[in-house]
């Protein structure tokens, strides 16, 4: 059930005609990779402390869980086929992809002259010296005072694209234009539709003050916080301070 003072997100279709043809984007929830929901919470299922410690893996980490759930997936939304290998620079999508140019005013896929990014630190061991951009499909777009951060899916499966990061203010301006990424060196093969290629991260925009605290006190306050936490054996920053967060 949706709550009256929601926030909302909206993702619009660029070929509102195209039903069913492209994976729509869902809540981040509904996309946990397999490698997570495989690995079990305690290392050989076994819950026994040694020396007053349980043996935990990430499963029982709350704030990992959080990044990996928060937000929407939105997903590749065709075939790509991707050729990096003894210097090539090969993307290709399928033939009938194409045809879908003509109809929503935008290439299916392109890439930046990388001059615009000069001096980006591209870390030339990992990646081609190329920066490849996909059509999404899906604008975002947003209620009164909501941002979003368009990033790389959080603790997902490898994937030969790695997505560059941006903020936009998609109150006032819906997220649109083709999404851009860095290209893994040496890698020929297939990234499948389906596959999640954007993490969408929604938040108010408010005003931040910092300041720097050098105080005994704040300290001591600290020190009593993550003691009461400790004093379960597991999960006491759940059962004591977590806040639910919502994306439907």
């Amino acid at each position: 059930m949706k709550e009256k003072n929601s926030a909302k997100i909206s993702f619009v279709s660029t070929l509102p005609k195209n039903i069913d043809l492209f994976p729509e984007p869902v809540p981040a929830f509904k996309e946990i990779p397999s490698w997570f929901k495989k690995i079990l919470p305690f290392y050989e299922n076994d819950d026994t402390p040694i020396d007053g410690v349980q043996r935990l893996t990430v499963k029982r980490c709350l704030a990992f869980l959080d990044m990996l759930s928060s937000g929407y997936i939105i997903k590749t939304p065709f075939d790509i086929y991707i050729d990096t290998t003894e210097g090539k620079r090969i993307f290709q999508i399928p033939k009938s992809m194409e045809t879908f140019s003509n109809f929503g005013g935008k290439p299916m896929i392109g890439n930046h002259d990388i001059r615009q990014v000069e001096g980006y630190p591209i870390d030339n061991e990992k990646y081609i010296q190329h920066i490849f951009r996909i059509n999404p499909i899906w604008v975002a777009k947003g209620s009164k005072g909501v941002s979003a951060i368009f990033i790389q899916p959080q603790h997902h499966e490898v994937s030969p694209l790695y997505a560059i990061a941006a903020v936009v203010d998609i109150d006032g301006y819906p997220s649109d234009g083709l999404l851009s990424f860095l290209v893994k060196k040496d890698f020929k093969g297939y990234v499948q539709r389906g596959t999640p290629l954007v993490q969408v991260i929604p938040f108010m925009r408010q005003n931040f003050v910092s300041e720097i605290i050098r105080d005994q006190k704040e300290t001591d306050n600290i020190k009593a916080i993550v003691a009461k936490v400790r004093s379960f054996f597991n999960s006491g920053y759940k059962k004591l301070m977590w806040q639910k967060k919502s994306y439907t």
